[in-house]
């Protein structure tokens, strides 16, 4: 899915300078649809293949920041969250995909895979967070519950 907009964009110069079939035959704006499909084109890919998410347990909470997105962490403290439990879903059917997710489960934190750590909150809320290492990151909070 990611590859689709650049390969669009990737077809639109090649027909700009190879075929000199632009909307319009001004250089300008053909080096302007040049540079455009350049930023979009390997810019966006670069971007979400960048976004990594970091998730710390430290001693008064969870800390959960995307890299890309976020400039401070988002916390979690110990004295909110009720459970922490190890488990594996369906990103798209539950979450409606990756990223920073509101689903009908409530809020996820994924950036890859199908495994996380739900956290039951003392509201009611959920937050799920998607590792790698899901039974480790559930056994570092709850051992600090």
């Amino acid at each position: 899915m990611i590859l689709i907009a650049p390969a669009m964009l990737l077809w639109l110069i090649f027909q700009t300078i190879v075929l000199d079939q632009s909307a319009n035959n001004e250089f300008v704006g053909n080096i302007w649809i040049i540079v455009i499909c350049l930023i979009f084109g390997a810019g966006m890919p670069a971007f979400i293949y960048m976004t990594t998410l970091s998730t710390e347990v430290r001693n008064d909470g969870v800390y959960v920041r995307f890299n890309t997105l976020h400039i401070n962490w988002v916390v979690f403290e110990f004295n909110d969250i009720q459970k922490a439990e190890a488990l594996t879903y369906r990103p798209i059917m539950e979450y409606g995909g990756w990223g920073i997710r509101f689903g009908k489960n409530g809020k996820a934190y994924n950036v890859s895979g199908n495994k996380g750590v739900l956290l039951t909150l003392s509201k009611g809320k959920t937050i799920l967070i998607g590792s790698q290492n899901h039974e480790e990151l559930s056994l570092a909070i709850t051992q600090r519950l």
